[in-house]
């Protein structure tokens, strides 16, 4: 795992409740108080992560960050099945890339007031 994913995931667990398997090789799931689930991408060089589909409430800011809006039809890692089902097919999600820990840990910040 690169370095910047393992502080993610440090940051990630240290801030939101964990969900799914911990050992699962390609993601690590989490959920916010108010039960939104997010998936960091855990085999990248960089910061990528799967949200609820809520770019249309982000600050022009975050919107730019996003990469893809998946369709509630629309395939995506399997493994988001049993880790994180609200992200998984027949449901839509928000698929992102944050350049710092510091771009990740704003969203976060913001996230979890939703």
């Amino acid at each position: 795992m690169a370095p910047v994913v393992q502080h993610a995931e440090s940051y990630l667990s240290a801030t939101l409740v964990g969900i799914g398997n911990p050992d699962t090789r390609y993601l690590r799931a989490f959920r916010t108080a108010s039960g939104r689930e997010l998936a960091l991408a855990r085999t990248t060089r960089q910061l990528y992560l799967w949200s609820a589909p809520v770019w249309e409430r982000a600050s022009t800011e975050l919107r730019v960050l996003r990469k893809k809006r998946y369709a509630p039809d629309e395939a995506r890692i399997h493994t988001l099945q049993a880790n994180a089902p609200s992200l998984y097919l027949g449901e839509a999600a928000d698929y992102w890339h944050f350049p710092t820990l510091g771009a990740l840990k704003d969203f976060i910040a913001w996230y979890r007031t939703l």
